[in-house]
């Protein structure tokens, strides 16, 4: 009689760790990761050799940041997946299928599509560089050497105003350039300062002195005597003129740098 008892309770023991061992193996089976259908556009087959969905970028050839870029999505069974990129963008203009992501940065980044039963998904990724500034600048500095030319102008009949047109002795390219410079309002004396050649986004063909015009007013001022400045290549010229009636005089001291090419009107 002890003997069966004995055997039953081995029986039962045996039994139950049986079971232990199939509970915990339906676990780690339920809690086993699944695996993703995800696709970059060269990995576009399983290995029944079943064409599954990728993702290809439409346009441009290169990507470049703060330019929009196309994606699309090919072979999926549906008409609609949602778009992410990794790191995150915003993606705009999305189409169903095609999605335009214009990049803020250059760096690596990874573009996603996924459906709307999340089971079919694929990415590419791609390489954002750096955008282009397709604004051309045709600004320059004034050569080493060169000298400015003033010639002073004025009404015979009032000489109200005072006219100065400036050259440069050397040319420039393009024949549309000019000096930039700046000028205050007139008050104790007329200071000019030149600050290079300029000429925009826009070139045209050939070379040329780059030259500019500033005037001054001292309206019914019969007679006065103003300081005249200007400052050039990292050096400022100083002088004076003087109005007598309808006749300029200048007073300047130099004949080099900034030279007149007459100093009475």
């Amino acid at each position: 009689m002890v003997m069966r008892t004995e055997k039953w309770l081995v029986l039962c023991i045996a039994l139950l760790l049986i079971q232990l061992v199939a509970c915990e193996r339906g676990k780690m089976e339920e809690n086993a990761p699944v695996p993703v259908s995800a696709r970059t556009g060269t990995d576009s087959t399983d290995t029944a050799g079943t064409v599954k969905p990728y993702i290809v970028l439409d346009s441009p050839d290169t990507i470049r940041a703060r330019q929009p870029a196309t994606f699309k999505f090919v072979g999926g069974k549906k008409q609609k997946v949602v778009w992410r990129t990794v790191p995150f963008e915003f993606v705009l203009n999305n189409h169903g299928t095609s999605a335009v992501v214009t990049f803020q940065n250059p760096g690596n980044y990874r573009v996603l599509a996924v459906d709307s039963l999340g089971t079919d998904t694929a990415y590419l990724d791609v390489v954002v560089k750096g955008s282009i500034n397709t604004i051309p600048n045709y600004d320059q500095a004034i050569q080493e050497g060169d000298q400015l030319y003033l010639t002073p102008t004025s009404n015979p009949d009032t000489a109200n105003f005072l006219g100065i047109r400036i050259a440069t002795a050397k040319q420039y390219e393009c024949s549309n350039s000019y000096l930039q410079i700046h000028w205050p309002e007139p008050g104790n004396g007329l200071t000019v300062d030149v600050k290079g050649v300029v000429a925009g986004n826009r070139c045209d063909s050939g070379k040329t002195t780059a030259k500019a015009f500033i005037t001054a007013g001292y309206i019914n001022v019969e007679n006065y005597t103003k300081n005249f400045e200007i400052r050039f290549q990292n050096k400022t010229y100083r002088g004076s003129f003087k109005k007598t009636g309808k006749h300029f005089e200048f007073t300047w001291p130099y004949d080099s740098g900034v030279v007149f090419t007459t100093k009475t009107l």
